[in-house]
């Protein structure tokens, strides 16, 4: 019985690190299935170069498209609010979803370098006491996303989502 049990634990250890490292197929790669279309839909870039659409179909930039996949894929339940919004800190105007009862602005960027530039003067830090009404800021490759919620495991399962791309 322990030869089996062992056997059982290795193969699904094998299976795991299969579906992990996306040997069983191509199309499960973030960006990589109808990357060029969702590019199209991205309003928060303000890009429209063949660059970006092409890096995009790489699975290397955000788009709206792609964040709403990606939410879903993980259960959340996600309505775009149709509301455009600002920042005084970012210069390009976001975009608000609402992510099962959460309040998220999107501000999609052309690049990492662009994010980066235009993100220098937004303030992460908390004033005061810690409070669950304090925003959640992700920052993952040419995203950056505010979060509004006092719900702390809806705040951690989206960060862990727009996070999972793109490694800082």
């Amino acid at each position: 019985m322990s030869g089996a049990r062992t056997f059982l634990v290795v193969a699904m250890a094998a299976s795991w690190l299969a579906a992990c490292s996306g040997e069983k197929g191509g199309a499960a790669r973030p960006g990589s299935e109808g990357g060029a279309s969702a590019a199209g839909a991205s309003s928060g870039a303000g890009s429209s170069s063949a660059a970006p659409a092409a890096k995009n179909a790489a699975g290397d930039l955000w788009d709206k498209a792609e964040v709403v996949r990606r939410l879903e894929e993980a259960g959340l339940v996600v309505t775009d609010s149709g509301k455009k919004v600002t920042q005084p800190a970012l210069h390009v105007e976001g975009e608000q979803l609402v992510v099962s009862g959460g309040q998220l602005d999107l501000f999609l960027y052309p690049d990492d370098a662009a994010r980066e530039k235009d993100g220098a003067g937004l303030d992460t830090t908390r004033k005061g006491l810690p409070s669950i009404y304090d925003p959640k800021y992700i920052i993952s490759g040419n995203l950056i996303a505010i979060l509004h919620t006092p719900k702390d495991r809806l705040a951690e399962r989206v960060k862990l989502v727009l996070m999972s791309r793109h490694g800082g």
